[in-house]
């Protein structure tokens, strides 16, 4: 009885264990979360822990004056998205809403803020 109960828990305990890991999860973007940068970013670039499906994801950008005009975003490998900003951002605090979907998965959102040109220091 001892042993099949043992075995049970490890059958569940995997099962839940995998399920996280398959779950699409945003590892590092640039500009980074909380970011304050001396001057505008060329892009917006997100990586996740699995490979994308480009054509269900995407990228948008609020600022100071709303929304953001953004290049469509494109792989720059299999498990990293970018998207290039069509002018100068003007400084202000900025939020970076993405829409990630895996291949054979559902779609994951979040979102960030980063800032420009506030009180010149530079962290990313």
């Amino acid at each position: 009885m001892k042993l099949g109960l043992t075995a049970g828990l490890i059958a569940v305990s995997a099962v839940l264990v995998g399920a996280s890991s398959f779950h699409l999860t945003l590892i590092d973007s640039r500009p980074k979360e909380g970011a304050v940068l001396a001057e505008s970013p060329p892009e917006i670039w997100l990586r996740f822990n699995q490979p994308l499906d480009i054509g269900k994801c995407g990228i948008g950008v609020r600022g100071p004056t709303g929304a953001v005009e953004l290049a469509k975003p494109a792989l720059a490998d299999s498990v990293s998205m970018s998207a290039k900003f069509s002018a100068t951002l003007a400084p202000g605090e900025y939020t970076v809403s993405w829409l990630g979907t895996p291949i054979n998965d559902h779609a994951v959102r979040g979102r960030y803020k980063f800032t420009v040109g506030e009180d010149g220091a530079i962290r990313r």
